[in-house]
Parts: C-alpha cells; sequence; structure tokens
C-alpha cells in the first residue's frame, strides 16, 4: 500500500509553475498525457523542439481538458518527499477516476537534463463535477491505496 495522494496544489499554481519552467532557459525532455473515456493522447517534447511550441501544445490540452472536466485536483510528485514514481501515481489515478463520470488524467513531466532538482512532475486530475473532485479528495488523498 502507498500514499499516492500527497497535499493537492491549488491549480493557479500548478499552473504558475508550469509558465515558471518555461519562462527561462530550459533544456528538458518531457511530455504531456490525456487520459481519459473519450481522450488519449500523448504529446512530447523531444530535442529541437522549441520550448514556445509545447508550452503552447500544453496550455491548449489544458484548456481543453477544462472545457470536459474544470474541476482539477493537482499532485506534484517529489523525490524530496520519497513519492512513488509519476508512473505509479498516474497509473492509481487512471484507476481509481474510472469510477467518475468524464473523469480525466494530466500527467506532465518536465525533466531538467542537468539537474533532477529542475524537475516538475505534475498529475492532474480532472472532474466534470464539484462534487466528484470532493469525493475523491476525501477518498484517497493523504491516505494508503492498495494497489
Amino acid at each position: 500500500m502507498a500514499i499516492f495522494f500527497r497535499l493537492s496544489i491549488p491549480e493557479s499554481l500548478a499552473l504558475e509553475k508550469i509558465d515558471e519552467k518555461f519562462a527561462g532557459p530550459c533544456d528538458c525532455d518531457g511530455y504531456l498525457s490525456l487520459i481519459g473515456d473519450r481522450h488519449n493522447y500523448t504529446i512530447g517534447w523531444e530535442r529541437g523542439k522549441h520550448a514556445d511550441d509545447f508550452h503552447a501544445q500544453v496550455r491548449a490540452a489544458l484548456g481543453v481538458t477544462s472545457e470536459t472536466a474544470p474541476f482539477w485536483l493537482v499532485y506534484e510528485r517529489r523525490d524530496d518527499r520519497n513519492d512513488p514514481g509519476v508512473n505509479d501515481i498516474r497509473n492509481a489515478a487512471i484507476r481509481l477516476s474510472r469510477a467518475y463520470e468524464d473523469a480525466i488524467v494530466v500527467t506532465l513531466s518536465l525533466l531538467d537534463r542537468r539537474d533532477a532538482a529542475g524537475d516538475l512532475e505534475l498529475v492532474l486530475i480532472c472532474f466534470s463535477d464539484e462534487v466528484h473532485r470532493r469525493n475523491f479528495k476525501i477518498r484517497y488523498e493523504g491516505k494508503y491505496v492498495s494497489e
């Protein structure tokens, strides 16, 4: 059993962290993945792709997500807390959110090529209804979840 969902961070802080990551010089690799009943795609940031292009794609994908599922819980994965891996968190979120209609799980991973301390890893669990978001938060945040 693991705690996959530590304290959530506000949506505005998550968007701020994303924008800050792209604001300065960034030598990163990354991806954004959306998984839901009607969504399943990944956008990659490979070498040679301009940061502004990837940033625009991320913002557009998050905009589309907020139209379908505007109520978000955002979890930041961090090494300094010994959090489970981002794929483990994402997989748990996908499994647990299936009970909620139109839920979308978004994973954003921006990995600094020079320093792991500069990594940004977010898992957003997006719901179509505020009641679903509150229910998920009460049931799973800060609690052990069976794998």
